[in-house]
């Protein structure tokens, strides 16, 4: 088996011929497979094209079988045709022994820029199968393989632009550019040459001549630009727009990536002649734009008035960014003046104590036109709004008079901060501020905060008015706690020097009675703490007879004589096994025996379940113990530790004791603080606790 044809030309867009070449020569779109039978048996061949090389497709090739020529002998097997595969890509075939067949092979190459032009090496690949019954003649298939070229030959698309389509020059701004812009459509390189017009009044120059552009691989467009140039050489003044059209041209050369066709290949026997070198050379094929662009000179003065309103409407983009530009040259020039040859160099204030809406003098150069402002010494930024500056007529460039104005800036200590203004109006904000050496003071110097000092009696009778006496209460009312409730202040006397309570308004807060005891807290109108030490207040217990009285022979032992205070130990007194048989008045008599009991302070100690003696702790009797809730209790109970200054680990009782004007946190050691309790303060917080445990 033989190719006729080793080697295929293929135009794109080109049907192939139906009928096949002798053998020898350049196929032109088709090839003949010659297959011989020289065995005694009958053969199936299958035929097929491969390829491997890139941009080769597949469907280019399509396989057919001729009709046999001579006798009989080179006629199909009977029941056995010819059986082509898919699309035509394969073909298998019968041939009798032997016999002789020919397959043509048909090349068509759409004309499409992904089809692109070159030599592709193929192989065409027939697999050779025995047919026969025998199962002992049948063998395994044998494969050949012949190699052939297939030339896909180039064809050239193109297109021209050129943008804009027009420019306008005058006759300050005589250049204008283009652009030219080839865009490749075909399937191999596209290589052009520019042909530039010679215009009247226009000179056109071009930095590149030539363009090579590769063929669109894909999807992707494939353009290639080049920048023109032109010059207009019109110089009128005064006179009408006057348009000049650039007829710009585009020439392909041919430079094809294969070697044409040897003239012998269309008249016999030929190779394709593939190594031969490609030689460049001029084409008939011209790319014009298919919009020819132009120039338009523009001369200053339009001839007509309507053509001087179209000129501005036109050219309105620039004479605004030309107003713009004027704008910041003359921002920037000022800037540099004022900065170079008209700056502050010192700001003095002949008054170091100014008062408000009157005038003082501050010396120094370049203040006039300045603008003057107040400045914080602490953290460099302006106070209110910039001051009112006139010039000093005595000093004339030397000076000025400013006055301040605003009320809120009296009794503030400020520096003065001095910076240029002059002509400018954008760019004040970055000249320098220039502050002066020493802080000036604003009106009178602020009140220093008046001491409050208060003194309070540690005891009271019970139907005398409660009196704390100091200073720096203020004449206003402020604010009276008593056992943690607020006082109503309506018969309250307050001025600055004594608060004069009551004993009925200090009656509706805390019941009074012998031996009880009250904390007080004060505050001023202000808010400001009036420090109470100690804040606790005990009510006098009245001197009273001693009681006598005699059971079964025996006499108690009292207080005979003059008055005296009686016992205030916490608990009555029981002597010989007697048992209480009265109280009166705070005091209990026991009888039976030779025994006295006395106790004072309202309610026994065994009553309240409290010892009185815990100074500065709250004095409440069990009754009222047993009304409070449980956060109450908690509170009272963990104030004898406060007093001795524990930092707690709660932080709801920390911020609760850190609101009396009494604690001051000393220590986070518990155990340490709590060694530091007294006996009566111990006895306080156990009876507490117990309460709080009942809850």
């Amino acid at each position: 088996m033989k190719l006729l044809q080793s080697e295929i030309d293929v135009v794109p867009g080109r049907k192939p011929q139906k009928q096949p070449l002798p053998e020898g020569y350049v196929g032109t779109g088709i090839g003949t497979l010659r297959i011989d039978n020289a065995t005694q048996r009958q053969n199936s061949y299958t035929i097929h094209v491969k390829c491997e090389q890139p941009f080769w497709q597949d469907v280019w090739c399509t396989l057919s079988a001729l009709a046999p020529g001579g006798g009989t002998e080179n006629a199909p097997p009977s029941g056995k045709p010819d059986q082509p595969g898919p699309r035509g890509q394969s073909l298998t075939i019968f041939i009798k022994d032997r016999g002789i067949r020919d397959v043509l092979l048909s090349f068509f190459v759409p004309e499409k820029s992904e089809c692109r032009a070159g030599v592709y090496k193929a192989t065409v690949i027939v697999e050779t199968r025995v047919v026969s019954d025998d199962p002992h003649a049948a063998r395994k298939e044998r494969i050949t393989e012949i190699p052939i070229s297939i030339i896909v030959r180039p064809f050239h698309k193109w297109q021209v632009t050129f943008s804009p389509e027009e420019k306008r020059v005058g006759l300050f701004r005589r250049k204008t550019d283009f652009e030219l812009a080839v865009d490749n459509q075909g399937n191999d390189w596209l290589y052009v040459e520019l042909k530039l017009p010679r215009p009247q009044n226009v000179l056109i120059d071009a930095k590149v001549q030539r363009l090579a552009v590769p063929p669109p691989d894909g999807d992707r467009e494939s353009i290639r630009t080049a920048p023109v140039r032109a010059v207009t050489r019109q110089r009128t003044f005064r006179g009408p727009r006057t348009p000049t059209p650039l007829p710009l041209t585009v020439q392909r050369i041919d430079a094809p990536s294969i070697p044409p066709l040897p003239e012998e290949a269309a008249f016999g026997p030929s190779g394709a002649n593939l190594g031969a070198a490609v030689v460049g050379a001029d084409t008939n094929d011209i790319g014009v734009p298919a919009v020819p662009s132009k120039v338009v000179y523009c001369p200053p003065i339009p001839d007509t008035l309507t053509g001087f309103l179209e000129a501005v409407v036109r050219n309105i983009k620039g004479l605004v960014v030309a107003l713009i530009g004027l704008f910041i040259a003359w921002q920037v020039a000022f800037f540099v003046w004022d900065f170079y040859f008209k700056t502050l160099t010192e700001v003095d204030p002949n008054n170091f104590t100014v008062q408000i809406n009157q005038p003082f003098k501050v010396t120094g150069k370049n203040l006039i036109g300045s603008r003057i402002t107040l400045i914080d010494p602490n953290t460099g930024k302006q106070m209110g709004q910039p001051l009112q500056v006139k010039p000093d007529p005595q000093r004339l460039n030397e000076g000025v008079i400013v006055t301040i104005t605003d009320p809120n800036m009296n009794g503030k200590s400020a520096l003065l901060g001095a910076q240029r203004l002059g002509s400018m109006t954008v760019l004040n904000g970055l000249l320098p501020v220039i502050k002066s050496k020493g802080e000036i003071t604003i009106g009178n110097k602020p009140t220093e905060k008046k001491t409050i000092v208060a003194q309070l009696a540690p005891s009271i009778a019970g139907t005398d008015p409660l009196v704390i006496g100091g200073q720096g209460f203020g004449a206003a009312k402020g604010k009276i706690l008593v056992n943690g409730l607020t006082m109503d202040l309506a018969k309250v006397t307050w001025t600055d020097t004594q608060i004069t309570i009551p004993n009925e308004t200090l009656n509706k807060v805390v019941k009074l009675g012998p031996g009880k005891s009250f904390s007080v807290l004060a505050e001023t109108s202000s808010g400001d703490s009036i420090p109470l030490t100690p804040n606790v207040v005990n009510v006098e217990t009245p001197q009273q007879p001693a009681t006598t009285g005699s059971t079964a022979g025996s006499t108690s032992a009292g207080t005979t004589g003059s008055p005296q205070p009686t016992s205030t130990t916490g608990s009555p007194t029981t002597t010989g096994g007697a048992t209480p048989t009265s109280t009166t008045g705070g005091s209990t008599t026991t009888t039976g025996g030779s025994s006295t009991g006395t106790s004072t302070g309202g309610e026994s100690s065994a009553a309240s379940g409290l010892d009185w003696d815990a100074p500065g702790l709250p004095k409440l009797s069990g009754a009222e113990l047993k009304n409070l809730d449980k956060l109450q209790l908690d509170e009272i109970r963990n104030e004898a530790y406060a007093r001795h200054g524990l930092i707690f680990k709660r932080s709801d009782l920390q911020v609760y004791f850190n609101k009396k004007p009494w604690y001051t946190g000393k220590s986070h050691d518990a155990g340490a603080v709590g060694n530091m309790l007294t006996t009566s303060e111990k006895a306080y917080v156990s009876a507490v606790k117990k309460v709080e445990d009942s809850k």
